[in-house]
């Protein structure tokens, strides 16, 4: 039987509801959205976060999660200015810019304690935004999400392993540190390996994966 691209990414999808925390890689256009947003309808659905957050560029938040959203009616909240995130409510997907999250940092740490931290996070286009990179203003603002959003119990993230697939300088420990990732649960869980063409390839490790 033939394994089709839609299969994996419905299989990765099952993979990364089975664990806290997950990251997909994803190429453009394969399905990241559609793939984040099952998710957390998933974790909304089952009572396991009363909110979704969805943190991205701004170009990425106005033209592919929002006319998503609006497209297919599932309730969410663009967040343009302070006043906004007084009208989010449980149920919601709430869409913030990466330079807002900075902005708001104080009225987004309220939320996240009054919720006692019952919300997901979606860390869309998370390759372009790193603590790690040189560039200071870059690392102000994902230091703004960590101290924002580090704590939460879900998180999903989604492109930074391009990074490692191409072999810059960063370690498993860096990677998982930033993002808050709990590193004894994580080891062994994937490694990066090639194909027969000696193409980079990333495999999942001897894992325990729940019923």
């Amino acid at each position: 039987m033939e394994f089709t691209s839609r299969d994996k990414e419905r299989n990765d999808t099952n993979l990364c509801l089975q664990k806290n925390y997950a990251y997909l890689h994803w190429s453009q256009g394969a399905g990241k959205t559609v793939s984040g947003t099952a998710q957390g309808m998933y974790r909304l659905a089952h009572e396991q976060t009363d909110y979704v957050v969805v943190v991205s560029s701004a170009i990425s938040i106005e033209t592919t999660w929002a006319p998503f959203f609006s497209t297919y009616r599932i309730p969410h909240r663009v967040i343009k200015k302070r006043a906004d995130l007084r009208r989010v409510f449980p149920g919601d997907f709430i869409l913030i810019t990466l330079g807002r999250v900075k902005n708001y940092k104080r009225q987004i740490q309220k939320i996240v304690k009054l919720a006692s931290r019952r919300l997901m996070l979606i860390y869309d286009e998370a390759q372009n935004s790193s603590a790690l990179e040189e560039n200071e203003d870059v690392g102000k603002l994902t230091k703004a999400t960590l101290a924002c959003f580090c704590s939460l119990k879900y998180k999903l993230l989604k492109e930074r392993m391009l990074r490692f697939l191409k072999g810059q300088d960063i370690s498993f420990e860096d990677l998982f540190a930033e993002m808050g990732f709990e590193l004894e649960h994580h080891q062994g869980a994937v490694f990066k390996g090639h194909d027969d063409e000696g193409h980079p390839q990333l495999y999942w490790g001897r894992q325990q994966i729940a019923a």
